[in-house]
């Protein structure tokens, strides 16, 4: 036969068929017939066997353009969710681009013309700073990739997550700093070293109306050291009255002649904290007058916690006041 009621041996299943005998061999004729007329008879179509049920979701991809225009449109197609630009991206004067989120834009050479804006609610990656009089307005992530100390400083003002790209150099002072923060300032930034070295040293400033927070990490696996021996501390947090500020260190290595770290003042609310850093004062001297290194000079009061940190230095750790708290830590 070709068909019979459903589950018929069993007592039968009402309004349910199965095929017989026949009715197999009929519908695989069927199902034959039509995949060699419809399928096979195109070089470009094959076969699969799959569930009924499918996800309908499309996989988005990337795609690199060159021109403003082809910028703008892209940005409006779904299909894609990281965009490389390639060449120099103009913005026209009076025009808007909108980086949506869950969007990506990775640009090179950039320029904002007069009253053209970039809104940022997604990741924009810029790896150069941006020309022009127009403005970028920050809801998102903007990561600088970073390859000079000039750039560095740039990035700064515009961006609130740095990337090194390179080691970078000191300026023509060896003893310039990278500066940040200070009154009038809100300052929320993380500063990724990435493998790379940072040979000039860094220097925090508290403010007492605006939070400062700062994140200095390295994602790689590769060591970075921030200071050399020509600076006199590889990282300097200084605050300002009752200062505000959060200052994270992650997987470092600060060096300086006169140690790795240093505090300055007797201010309030300053919090520093480290996990998996290395501080280490250079000057060990050949007397007693001149072993002057620290590892770390934390004099000022503030809250601060290390974890798994080594701090190295004729004296290893001084401190005056605050409060401390140190886990799993090496003093040599």
């Amino acid at each position: 036969g070709y068909v019979y009621a459903g589950s018929e041996i069993y007592g039968g299943l009402a309004n349910t068929w199965d095929y017989g005998p026949l009715g197999v061999e009929y519908k695989n004729n069927i199902n034959v017939g039509t995949a060699r007329v419809i399928v096979k008879a195109s070089e470009k179509s094959t076969t699969i066997s799959g569930s009924a049920s499918r996800t309908f979701s499309i996989t988005r991809i990337s795609k690199t353009v060159s021109n403003y225009q082809e910028l703008k449109e892209t940005l409006l197609d779904s299909n894609y969710t990281t965009i490389y630009c390639n060449g120099n991206i103009s913005v026209p004067a009076n025009e808007n681009v909108v980086i949506n989120e869950g969007i990506t834009l990775n640009i090179g050479v950039f320029n904002l013309n007069n009253n053209g804006n970039i809104v940022n609610n997604g990741n924009f990656v810029l790896n150069s700073k941006p020309s022009g009089a127009g403005t970028i307005k920050n809801n998102g992530i903007l990561t600088a990739n970073i390859q000079t100390g000039q750039g560095l400083i740039d990035a700064l003002t515009y961006a609130n997550k740095i990337v090194l790209a390179d080691t970078i150099t000191g300026g023509v002072n060896t003893l310039e700093r990278i500066n940040i923060g200070g009154e009038n300032k809100i300052v929320d930034v993380t500063i990724d070293l990435n493998g790379k070295n940072l040979e000039t040293n860094i220097a925090v400033y508290g403010s007492q109306t605006h939070q400062v927070n700062v994140r200095i990490t390295n994602s790689s696996s590769t060591p970075s050291t921030i200071g050399t021996e020509n600076h006199n501390y590889g990282i300097i947090v200084l605050g300002n009255g009752n200062s505000n500020f959060n200052v994270q260190l992650n997987n470092l290595n600060f060096v300086g002649f006169e140690g790795g770290i240093a505090t300055n003042g007797t201010y309030n609310n300053g919090i520093i904290s480290a996990t998996k850093c290395t501080f280490e004062g250079k000057n060990l001297g050949d007397s007693d007058l001149t072993k002057t290194s620290v590892g770390a000079y934390l004099p000022a009061k503030y809250g601060y916690t290390f974890k798994n940190c080594t701090f190295i230095g004729y004296t290893a750790y001084y401190t005056k006041s605050g409060t401390h708290g140190l886990t799993n830590c090496i003093f040599e």
